[in-house]
């Protein structure tokens, strides 16, 4: 995306002390991200790949983590064919990698440990 002139440009920054952060959605709000100027063109073209890409994760578990709020749902697959989506017990707004391990699992009505089983 950017000539060679213009990453030249832009390591000159760096070296200037000039650097390039944004502001990316997590839980409870937004969290500044440091963009090295090699991977600008990477964060410009999709900003939601390139933070899930940095995490680890795939694009679209990145932003169901966002879209559920950090709390991870029930796995279980209803008889009318739909996900049961209660909430899995314990804290709701978990990190990304917790609720990747926990999303999809069982809430208690399915079988999942139940709440006060949980330690705070």
């Amino acid at each position: 995306m950017f000539s060679e002139q213009q990453i030249a440009f832009l390591n000159m920054l760096k070296v200037a002390g000039i650097s390039f952060h944004a502001s990316m959605p997590t839980m409870g709000g937004y969290r500044d991200t440091f963009i090295p100027p090699h991977e600008l063109s990477e964060f410009i073209e999709d900003q939601f790949e390139w933070v899930a890409k940095k995490n680890g994760v795939a694009r679209e578990d990145y932003i169901r983590w966002l879209d559920t709020g950090g709390a991870p749902q029930c796995g279980q697959i209803l008889k009318n064919g739909n996900r049961c989506k209660n909430l899995i017990s314990g804290h709701v707004q978990r990190s990304l990698n917790d609720w990747l391990q926990e999303d999809a699992g069982l809430c208690a009505v399915h079988g999942g440990e139940p709440s006060s089983n949980k330690p705070r």
